[in-house]
């Protein structure tokens, strides 16, 4: 018989595993999202002005592309030190967490 996880315990987890590594995703897994961008971004559609909402934004990777892109871009992460880096690295206008 497995053990169930209470949502509270996986939330906790995830946002204190996320927190830990914040100060080296930049280096580290952000590379493989760069390599993928045009993916992630090009269905959009984007334009001028355009209102986006990067829910679980991490260091902003996906946030900066749309900003340069034009967009009016508002990243949230429930990792606090996640939405540290991407205010320090970000060009575009809110982060929150």
């Amino acid at each position: 018989m497995s053990e169930q996880s209470r949502p509270e315990d996986v939330a906790q987890f995830e946002r204190k595993s996320w927190s830990v590594v914040a100060e080296v995703y930049p280096e580290t897994i952000s590379t493989i999202t760069r390599q993928n961008l045009s993916v992630l971004i090009e269905p959009i559609g984007v334009t001028e002005g355009m209102q986006v909402l990067d829910i679980g934004c991490g260091p902003g990777n996906i946030s900066n592309d749309l900003a340069a892109m034009g967009a009016d871009v508002t990243g949230i992460d429930f990792a606090g030190p996640m939405v540290d880096v991407a205010g320090e690295l970000g060009n575009w206008r809110s982060v929150s967490g």
